[in-house]
């Protein structure tokens, strides 16, 4: 099966897809559009036990620094909708930005449609695993 260039392979542990799962079916907090998607990253992700999701995957509680195409750089920690703050830096896993960084590494990238139709590329350029930060 050929990989789709604007939506790379991703990962995720059982625990948390089942817990983003639950969240993106209750839709508290978030649009059903935004659900959509989320529901969608979910469907592909590849599922691997808790113990052996990578430290350079983002999940929640990462904090990623990526890249959109006019060059800027953006560095957030991925929360649950209840702890996410945009002001301080905590970007909703529920969010279109979350759910498009979800499951990514260090070297890829997503492209995805926004509301208005228009075309955004996000680009990882690194991870830094919830346990670094605390």
């Amino acid at each position: 099966m050929q990989q789709d260039p604007m939506r790379p392979a991703i990962t995720l542990g059982q625990s948390e897809h089942r817990k983003l799962r639950i969240l993106a079916m209750i839709a508290a907090g978030h649009t059903a559009d935004d659900s959509d998607f989320l529901n969608q990253e979910l469907d592909r992700a590849a599922l691997v036990p808790d113990a052996h999701v990578p430290d350079d995957v983002v999940i929640v509680g990462s904090r990623v620094t990526y890249a959109t195409e006019d060059g800027r750089r953006h560095s957030v920690t991925l929360a649950y909708p209840e702890q996410a703050d945009p002001a301080a830096g905590r970007v909703s896993v529920t969010s279109p930005v979350g759910a498009a960084l979800l499951g990514l590494r260090p070297g890829q990238s997503i492209t995805r449609m926004g509301w208005d139709g228009a075309f955004t590329r996000f680009a990882v350029l690194s991870v830094i695993p919830p346990r670094s930060l605390q």
